[in-house]
């Protein structure tokens, strides 16, 4: 879509993310389903959605969309709004990109 650029967060990461993540990953997507987060996103397709687009909201390559969702995305398009909107997914994928540096 428009105004993305494709981010594998595992591929492109800097730091391997250790053997927990993958469990702390779907944890924190199943507490954002709950919490009724990222609904009408592609995030909420599934947890390689939801960690995709963490990455590229961290990474400054995800256009906003309006509050409540277009099916792709929503209001959240920051790093600062991923942090206050979904803090475990912020930590996490801070943890795979602590340099701070963009893919690519």
């Amino acid at each position: 879509m428009t105004g993305d650029r494709h981010v594998t967060p595992y591929r492109t990461a800097p730091h391997h993310p250790g053997p927990s993540f993958t469990t702390e990953l779907d944890s924190a997507f199943r507490a954002a389903r709950r919490l009724g987060l990222w609904l009408n996103t592609s995030a909420a397709a599934g947890v390689d959605e939801y960690l995709a687009q963490g990455a590229r909201i961290y990474h400054g390559v995800s256009r906003r969309g309006p509050v409540g969702g277009d099916g792709r995305h929503n209001h959240i398009s920051t790093r600062a709004a991923l942090r206050t909107y979904d803090r475990p997914l912020h930590m996490l994928v801070e943890r795979l990109y602590r340099s701070g540096t963009r893919p690519g």
